[in-house]
């Protein structure tokens, strides 16, 4: 008879712990998860430094901050030169880069964009805003880039200085 009751109540037990309705105990003592917020886009001006482990941007102030991403590999052709850079500091000891402006090279100031036909010859449509900077006739070199990336000034003899950021977009 002991048999049969102990039997029953571990027949209980099982059907109990068995309920599909019974739900776990619950903690309230765990801090909550959160995810990390992400990284603000912030702005940048500097110089490029390129060295054979990538770009690195040399600010005003004397920092230098490392550049990292897919767009740091147009950098590197452009040690020396004046850039804006949008991205975040999310990178160690760096910045991860989401775009770039050309903005001198040399100490010059220089147009950013890509090189177009125009109806008056070349054109560039300027990085920055999107809008068509006239650049009338071009050298046989200048041509060659069509739908190239390029930065550009005039001389002072009125012809066009340019050089190649990245190729055809």
């Amino acid at each position: 008879m002991l048999r049969n009751r102990l039997l029953a109540l571990v027949s209980l037990i099982i059907a109990v712990g068995c309920d599909k309705s019974a739900t776990a105990p619950t903690r309230t003592d765990r801090p909550a998860i959160t995810n990390p917020a992400p990284a603000t886009p912030q702005e940048w001006r500097g110089v490029v430094e390129a060295f054979k482990d990538g770009p690195t941007l040399l600010l005003a102030d004397g920092s230098e901050y490392r550049l990292g991403g897919t767009q740091s590999a147009f950098l590197t052709q452009l040690d020396g030169a004046d850039v804006v850079i949008q991205g975040t500091n999310d990178l160690e000891g760096g910045i991860m880069i989401q775009s770039f402006l050309v903005v001198a090279v040399g100490g010059t100031e220089v147009a950013d964009g890509v090189l177009e036909v125009s109806e008056s010859g070349y054109a560039l449509r300027l990085t920055a805003d999107g809008s068509m900077r006239e650049i009338g006739a071009a050298s046989d070199e200048l041509a060659q880039h069509v739908g190239d990336r390029l930065w550009v000034r005039e001389a002072d003899d009125g012809k066009t200085i340019f050089g190649v950021i990245s190729g055809k977009e």
